[in-house]
């Protein structure tokens, strides 16, 4: 297990398990799986990490990996939420091709399925855009998005809403 800065009770929790051993770092193209559980919304550089992540994985291999780039608890730090909408992006930047989700968690699945060595240049200045993108992102998501889905239901179902105001003027009994 490669954990930086593991806490006590995890090592002492793990001791009786003889296949699992804890690491200063990663080595690179060492891994079969790697599985990343809400750790890229507490680092400030997580763009460097996830390439870290990545390099670490044999092509072929597998990363698990579930984030939360949300302000739901206090140690989600703001400089990562953009990605919440260029998360994919960054991924397919970096030789990983999207799977889909891990049924029954907010994991995704990905595929390490190229060797590509991470344009540092080219990454930074997405993440630059990305950044300046996010307000916009965020605005539309907050402002928009529920008008885009009630013009949907507009034009698919015509009669949704005149059933609906119908439901509440006379309700059942």
């Amino acid at each position: 297990m490669c954990e930086p800065y593991p806490h006590r009770h995890g090592i002492e929790s793990c001791r009786p398990f003889s296949n699992i051993h804890f690491v200063p770092g990663f080595t690179s193209e060492a891994y079969d799986v790697l599985v990343s559980t809400d750790v890229l919304e507490h680092v400030p550089d997580a763009l460097a990490l996830l390439a870290r992540m990545v390099q670490a994985v044999r092509p072929g291999g597998h990363l698990l990996i579930a984030n939360c780039f949300h302000p739901v608890i206090q140690c989600h730090l703001p400089c990562t939420f953009h990605l919440r909408y260029s998360f994919g992006s960054f991924c397919r930047e970096l030789g990983l091709e999207r799977l889909g989700p891990c049924e029954g968690s907010h994991a995704t699945i990905y595929r390490r399925s190229q060797r590509i060595e991470p344009n540092w240049p080219r990454l930074r200045a997405l993440e630059r855009r990305s950044q300046q993108l996010f307000p916009w992102r965020q605005w539309k998501s907050n402002r928009l998005q529920n008008w885009s889905h009630r013009a949907g239901l507009l034009v698919t179902q015509p009669l949704h809403y005149p059933r609906t105001m119908l439901a509440v003027i006379r309700p059942r009994r």
